[in-house]
């Protein structure tokens, strides 16, 4: 079994530039930061799902994805044990599109993040937020934001399993 590669990343911008979705999951063995900065050159991209690509996806990695955040409508970045409030905000504040956002298992997380990113994004209708540490406050501030944004949340997974 061979693993992408930093080569595969741009190979796949320069011939299919008008990508509208790509799901990563399980690659960040082959790939490095260069990979992600490559990314953001599918300048249709609408779905990125990056789910466990532990090696690869950090803060500074996040940082190289921010050109893509006003498109972005589908993000999953579910067990990424590196990736902190720091890196998430900096990276898709500016996602005022984004209708489903999955931050399961990416323990260094915090409600503060995920309160953020809904009070600025009124689109958002399913999020998933499960193996995360989540106190009884956390979830008023959540329905706080929600409400404060004016969105209609239809799908909220908080599940340990």
């Amino acid at each position: 079994m061979s693993l992408l590669s930093d080569a595969d990343i741009q190979t796949l911008a320069e011939h299919l530039p008008l990508l509208q979705g790509i799901d990563l999951s399980y690659c960040g063995r082959g790939l490095t930061e260069t990979a992600i900065g490559e990314l953001s050159r599918f300048a249709q991209l609408r779905i990125l799902i990056l789910d466990s690509c532990s090696d690869v996806i950090t803060d500074s990695a996040l940082v190289r994805l921010q050109g893509l955040a006003a498109q972005l409508e589908v993000l999953s970045l579910a067990d990424l044990p590196l990736i902190t409030d720091d890196g998430v905000l900096k990276a898709f504040t500016g996602c005022n599109r984004l209708g489903t956002l999955c931050l399961s298992g990416s323990v260094q997380v915090s409600s503060r993040a995920v309160v953020r990113l809904l009070v600025q994004n009124g689109y958002l209708t399913t999020l998933s937020i499960a193996r995360l540490p989540l106190t009884d406050r956390c979830l008023v501030n959540f329905a706080d934001a929600l409400a404060s944004a004016g969105a209609t949340l239809h799908h909220l997974a908080m599940s340990f399993s």
